[in-house]
C-alpha cells in the first residue's frame, strides 16, 4: 500500500502574508469539519483547479456569476418589500369586499367595481388618484354654511 501514496511537503513562511493567511486557515476550525487536514488540501486543490479551467474556458463566468448574485439580492429585497406591505394590501381588500357586501345589491356591486377599479391611494396617504391623475386632498364640498374666505 505504501506504494500508492504520494507525498508533497509545504513550507509556510511566516513573512509571507498569504502563507501565515493560508497556515491560519489550515488549522482553524472550520476544517476541523473535514475528516483530515489532508482531506480539506485535497478538496481545496480540486476546488480551486476546476474554478481556474471553467473561468480559463469561459472568461465571463465570474461575471456572470456576480450578476446572478446581484439580481438574487433584487429578488430578495423585492420579495420582503411585497410581505411587508402584505397586510396592508389584504386590509384594502378586506375593506373592498365589506363595502361590496354592504351594497347587497349584485348590481350596485359590479357598478362599484367597475367605478373603482382605476383608483389607487397615494402611497403617503394624501388622497386619492382618479383616472385623470389629480389628486383629491380630503377638503369638503362647495357649501353655502362653511366660507373659508379671510377677512371683510
Amino acid at each position: 500500500m505504501t506504494g500508492n501514496i504520494h507525498n508533497r511537503n509545504v513550507r509556510f513562511y511566516e513573512e509571507k502574508e498569504a502563507d501565515r493567511r493560508a497556515w491560519e486557515i489550515l488549522h482553524s476550525e472550520a476544517v476541523r469539519t473535514f475528516s483530515s487536514k489532508n482531506d480539506f488540501i485535497i478538496q481545496a486543490v480540486n476546488n480551486f483547479y476546476e474554478r481556474h479551467l471553467a473561468i480559463s474556458i469561459d472568461p465571463y463566468l465570474e461575471t456572470r456569476e456576480k450578476e446572478d448574485a446581484f439580481a438574487d439580492r433584487i429578488v430578495e429585497k423585492v420579495e420582503q418589500k411585497v410581505l411587508g406591505n402584505l397586510p396592508q394590501l389584504i386590509g384594502i381588500y378586506l375593506l373592498q369586499q365589506q363595502n361590496i357586501l354592504a351594497m347587497g345589491n349584485n348590481v350596485q356591486a359590479e357598478n362599484y367595481l367597475k367605478d373603482n377599479r382605476d383608483v389607487r391611494v397615494l402611497s403617503s396617504g394624501d388622497g386619492i388618484l382618479q383616472d385623470g391623475g389629480e389628486a383629491e386632498t380630503g377638503e369638503p364640498e362647495e357649501n353655502e354654511f362653511l366660507d373659508f374666505s379671510f377677512g371683510g
